[in-house]
């Protein structure tokens, strides 16, 4: 019995795999570019969401629904306007 746990712990042990590798180091001027995104990214996130508000008093579910897909899609565009017009694009 003792051999078949010490065959198990020894087979568990074997998947555990490699540690994870520590978090890199970001320097000062990463951090501040990282800052500046994150930021970027949720002012074009408020914008987005703001630009496509709506009263839904008054409507259908289909209407509301039919309506909720079509501002999901505009927020998206104008969320990646929003970034482009910050200066982030896709080879940035």
């Amino acid at each position: 019995m003792i051999k078949l746990y010490l065959a198990a712990a020894i087979t568990l042990t074997g998947c555990a795999g490699a540690p994870p590798s520590p978090p890199q180091q970001l320097t000062p001027e990463q951090i501040v570019i990282r800052d500046k995104a994150r930021q970027d990214m949720a002012v074009c996130r408020f914008e987005a969401a703001k630009s496509t508000q709506r009263s839904q008093t008054g409507y259908t579910l289909s209407h509301a629904i039919s309506d909720e897909m079509n501002d999901s899609m505009q927020r998206a565009q104008l969320y990646e306007l929003c970034l482009q017009a910050k200066g982030y694009g896709a080879n940035n």
